[in-house]
């Protein structure tokens, strides 16, 4: 028994159930049935096999070990037990993400398809160019629903951040094929804006599923809006102000993840203009439309001014007429359509924040509080959508950070609850940098609020230090995150965010000075 402990190899439980596949003599034809369909996932051998190993030290080192490898096959991930192929982890990531593989799958077939036709099409131009232009229309209709029925799918669904990135940049490669073909048709350049207006919301969009892009959701924005305004009077007046009004807003979001406040409010400005046009449309549908376009166009300029340092004003002219708008339909938190709640959501935040560079705090921590209470509410109605998934801790961060400065210890518990979130969420969706993104931006929260914490004059100095200290080291951490991010122009933009948070965390500790406690803490280094 000893030497076949020591050296038997013990077979595959998979091996054994075909050993024993053969019922015996006597038993029921529902037990067979049952043998014959029993099957076992290679990976469970795996795990079976690594807790039998003769060298202990291949087996698992604790039962934790064990626990995580069942949670990751249970969970499609790669177990350890396993040799870590590519082909092997390849279709772990297909199991996990199967909605948007199949979506990309269909939208590169339709690319594809769409760039052959129009290769062909261009060669026999000359000789049959009525036919050319009108397969050159069907491939154009076919890829623009293909794109936007797709695209708008993967636009804001967690997990959908790959397939979506694949989407925009080939989406992008065949638009500027199709638009030398077009050569100026209304129609054709109606379409390729539309295309262009949705690939720049999947680079540069604030939320949801973007790459961070924002050079090359900037130049697809206006080339959408460059197309949209040299169609003139050859489409519908509605049609036109409420595509314009679309692509003026996505540009002055790229501008602004540029740090170009400038031109985002040149940008803003043109999107409100055409939003109160469309607002006057005789088109009930397309007059509330417009009117959601103007509020969405208030909250952007009051942002943008809010980044020029003009806080009041974005106060005085767009938040609170904004605020007034909602109240004026009765809009609150119990309120059932979610783009109500959208725009209460986002108004609160901005309230909550400039309220806090004037100095009303009581008005600041009202509406801190509810825009974290609203984007709760969105999440749960809405628990697949990427951006409220992101908001929402980012918000409750924001809270956190100003509880902190407000000297209450209530401000922690909302920052350890916003940071978990987004490191799940990170965790769950890793191609998703809009998700990275937050992830930083929180980081960053959280060492300002230590930093502003540590001026609270009621408690000793050591824990004051301590708390400078800590907001150092949340300051390193989201450094070292910024180096991850793939996109140059997003490290650029929150590159500045972390100098000016730099400045801040410096400064606390060097009013405070230096501290056994963290002398320790730096050569302990930071994780």
């Amino acid at each position: 028994m000893r030497r076949t402990l020591r050296e038997v190899e013990p077979p595959r439980p998979s091996t054994r159930l075909k050993q024993t596949r053969s019922s015996p003599p006597g038993a029921s034809p529902q037990s067979q049935t049952e043998n014959r369909q029993s099957q076992i996932d290679p990976d469970l051998d795996w795990i079976v096999m690594k807790c039998l190993e003769k060298d202990r030290s291949r087996r698992y080192e604790t039962a934790n070990g064990l626990a995580a490898d069942l949670q990751r096959h249970l969970a499609n991930e790669p177990v350890s037990a396993r040799p870590p192929s590519a082909v092997y982890r390849l279709r772990k990531m297909v199991r996990r993400n199967k909605l948007a593989f199949i979506a990309s799958a269909i939208l590169v077939l339709a690319l594809v398809g769409g760039i052959v036709a129009t290769s062909w099409q261009a060669i026999r131009a000359n000789r049959e160019r009525a036919r050319a232009e009108r397969r050159l229309t069907a491939t154009l209709s076919f890829v623009e629903s293909v794109f936007f029925k797709v695209s708008q799918k993967l636009q804001n669904l967690i997990g959908g951040a790959e397939a979506n990135q694949v989407l925009n940049e080939n989406g992008f490669v065949l638009m500027q094929a199709l638009q030398r073909e077009a050569g100026g048709n209304p129609q054709f350049d109606l379409a390729l804006g539309k295309l262009y207006t949705q690939v720049a919301f999947g680079e540069g969009w604030f939320a949801g599923n973007t790459s961070g892009n924002y050079d090359l959701a900037f130049n697809a924005a206006t080339q959408a809006v460059h197309l949209f305004t040299q169609l003139g009077n050859a489409v519908p007046q509605d049609e036109r102000a409420n595509r314009l009004a679309r692509a003026e807003m996505v540009a002055g979001y790229a501008a602004k993840g540029l740090r170009r406040f400038d031109d985002s409010l040149a940008h803003f400005l043109e999107m409100d203009r055409w939003a109160k046009l469309l607002a006057q449309s005789s088109n009930p549908d397309l007059a509330v439309e417009g009117a959601k376009l103007h509020r969405w166009a208030m909250g952007s300029m009051g942002g943008t001014l809010e980044a020029l340092g003009q806080s009041e004003r974005a106060l005085r002219e767009y938040y609170l007429p904004f605020l007034e708008e909602l109240q004026s339909r009765n809009v609150s938190d119990h309120s059932t359509n979610w783009l109500d709640l959208h725009d209460l959501a986002a108004v609160s935040r901005s309230l909550g924040q400039t309220y806090n560079v004037v100095g009303q705090f009581e008005e600041a921590a009202r509406y801190l509080r509810q825009a974290h209470h609203v984007l709760g509410v969105l999440r749960r109605m809405l628990p697949n959508t990427a951006q409220y998934a992101a908001e929402h801790p980012l918000a409750e961060a924001e809270l956190g950070r100003f509880l902190l400065s407000r000297g209450s210890d209530e401000g922690l518990e909302h920052l350890r609850a916003a940071t978990n979130s987004i490191e799940r969420l990170v965790e769950q969706d890793r191609p998703n940098v809009s998700f990275a993104e937050h992830r930083i931006k929180i980081v960053r929260l959280c060492a300002l609020g230590f930093a502003d914490w540590s001026a609270d004059a009621s408690v000793p100095l050591a824990e004051r230090q301590k708390r400078a200290e800590t907001a150092q080291q949340h300051l390193d951490r989201a450094e070292a995150l910024l180096k991850s991010v793939p996109t140059q122009s997003l490290r650029d933009a929150r590159g500045t965010e972390l100098e000016e948070a730099r400045a801040r965390v410096a400064a606390a500790r060097a009013k405070l000075g230096p501290s056994d406690a963290a002398s320790s803490a730096t050569s302990r280094g930071v994780k």
